[in-house]
Order: structure tokens, then sequence, then C-alpha cells
């Protein structure tokens, strides 16, 4: 029996964050990638895409992974803030994963 996609989708996303925790950035982007082949239609993958993006300086492409993001779902606050955050000059403060509140 196959896990449910949500459930798969969420397990990845939480293996992304640890992985950039410990600054292994391409496991991350590896396990964001896959969480986006199981539900491209959720933004937490597309953020932590975006955030890779932003440590590499790949300004532009954080920006429009962000928006593809909130395109799908524009209520995802962590997209939303890293947004307004990677727009200001400089960039303020960290990027938000969007599982602080669990730590």
């Amino acid at each position: 029996m196959n896990p449910k996609p949500n459930a798969t989708y969420d397990a990845l996303i939480e293996k992304a964050h640890d992985a950039m925790r410990m600054r292994d950035f391409q496991r991350a982007e590896q396990r964001a990638r896959e969480a986006l082949g199981y539900d491209p239609e959720r933004a937490a993958a597309y953020n932590v895409l975006a955030i890779l993006r932003h440590y590499r300086g790949l300004h532009s492409e954080a920006m429009n992974l962000l928006r593809a993001g909130l395109a799908v779902d524009p209520t995802y606050e962590p997209a939303q803030q890293n947004l307004i955050r990677f727009g200001s000059f400089p960039t303020r403060g960290t990027a938000v994963l969007g599982d602080e509140d669990e730590q």
C-alpha cells in the first residue's frame, strides 16, 4: 500500500527542512523536488527551493519560485514573508522555512 500523497509530501518537506538546517543544500533541493512531484499544488516545496536560490544569490529565481508557490496557495505565510524579506534591500532577517513554531 502506498503512503498517502499528503503524508509523503509532508515527510519530504520535513526532510528538506532538516537538510537545510544541516546545510546539506543538495539533499534539501532533492527532497523539495520530490515533494513537488507528489503535489505541485502546495507552496512549501516552492518556498524551500526559493530559499536555496536566495542563498546562492539567484534573486530572480528565488522571487519567481515564491510567486509560483503563492499562485498555488496565496495563504502560505512563509512564502509571503520571504517575498517581503527577499524583496527588501538589504534583505531583512533570515528566511522562513515554515516550521519555526514546531521547534
